[in-house]
């Protein structure tokens, strides 16, 4: 009996679903096993037909799914699930406190991946040019089903957006910093000397550099245990 499969080589051809189910089976795999499961993974098929391959086609798919994360990791704004259009929050300033406080509590755990999407990703309801506007959020269990249909490339971007950003804030805080005191020293000594002993001030830059750091233990190169 001969079993046809279809091995993807872009990560756009990847399910998130797909990628939280390898890293959750694969957990202290390694080598021959560890590639059996990768094929079983990523190409929708059963671990048995896997094994039944020629070893050499084993090794040439699995370098294949390999080198599809030894690239980049472009954003995608936009993408299409079941004919959906979904957009990224177009205003990140214009998110909500409970938008904040559920997207920090999964974005650095993958198995909660597809939570965490669904707060960043909603349906776009109105389209201006390249302007749109997406669904007010309600919660992430929502979309998190759907979300779990998402290309994986997009789901990368979005993580890499945010360690980006968030070491752009941590780079941008001691001048930003710099100018308001110099700003407020000028119209109110005293307040500028309370704050400048960090009141208000400690604590937003730790919670960036919390977050950082998740995100960067996130994004290591060792994929299979990010």
């Amino acid at each position: 009996m001969k079993a046809r499969i279809t091995i993807p080589d872009n990560l756009s051809e990847v399910s998130l679903v797909q990628y939280q189910d390898f890293l959750k089976k694969s957990e202290n795999l390694e080598g021959d096993d560890l590639n059996v499961q990768m094929l079983s993974s990523f190409c929708a098929v059963d671990k048995d037909i896997v094994k039944a391959f020629k070893a050499s086609d084993v090794n040439e798919f699995s370098t294949i799914l390999n080198n599809m994360f030894n690239s980049d990791y472009p954003f995608y704004p936009k993408f299409k699930i079941d004919g959906v259009e979904f957009g990224f929050i177009p205003d990140l300033e214009d998110m909500s406190f409970g938008e904040y406080v559920d997207l920090d509590s999964y974005i650095s755990d993958w198995s909660k991946m597809h939570k965490a999407m669904a707060i960043l990703y909603r349906p776009i309801t109105k389209k201006y040019k390249e302007k749109y506007e997406i669904e007010k959020y309600e919660s992430s269990d929502k979309y998190s089903e759907v979300m779990k249909l998402m290309p994986l490339s997009c789901a990368f971007g979005s993580v890499v957006f945010f360690y980006r950003l968030g070491n752009d804030l941590l780079k941008a805080i001691p001048q930003f910093l710099e100018k308001q005191m110099k700003e407020l020293t000028e119209i109110s000594p005293n307040k500028a000397s309370s704050i400048s002993n960090g009141v208000g001030t400690e604590q937003f830059t730790n919670l960036l550099k919390e977050m950082s750091g998740d995100l960067t233990k996130l994004l290591q190169l060792d994929w299979r245990q990010p």
